[in-house]
């Protein structure tokens, strides 16, 4: 009898120990998850650029293009280095990430 209550004791704690794993596993997760869509809500302009189709990114970069007056070339280059200034950056905003959706 002893025997079989030291098994159950030792099956116990086991299964104890298993669940605290799972919920340090679960919080895990949920830290990585809120990590992730931080990063993702402080994305560079480049980073939601090249995330979109090609056919509409052509289309609203043609129209920041034409609203800014900017050229091809400057816009890769700011869009590259992320130097926008703050009234490009916020028609880029505008366009891209308001319109997108």
């Amino acid at each position: 009898m002893k025997q079989n209550f030291k098994i159950f004791n030792y099956k116990f704690h086991i299964l104890k120990i298993h669940f605290y794993i799972c919920i340090i596993n679960f919080r895990i997760r949920i830290v990585i998850f809120k990590i992730m869509n931080e990063k993702t809500s402080k994305m560079v302009p480049k980073n939601h650029y090249d995330q979109m189709e090609k056919a509409t990114r052509l289309k609203l970069r043609n129209e920041f293009l034409k609203r800014s007056g900017m050229s091809l070339i400057t816009f890769y280059d700011k869009l590259r280095k992320d130097s926008f200034k703050p009234l490009e950056r916020e028609l880029y905003e505008n366009i891209f990430i308001i319109q997108q959706n």
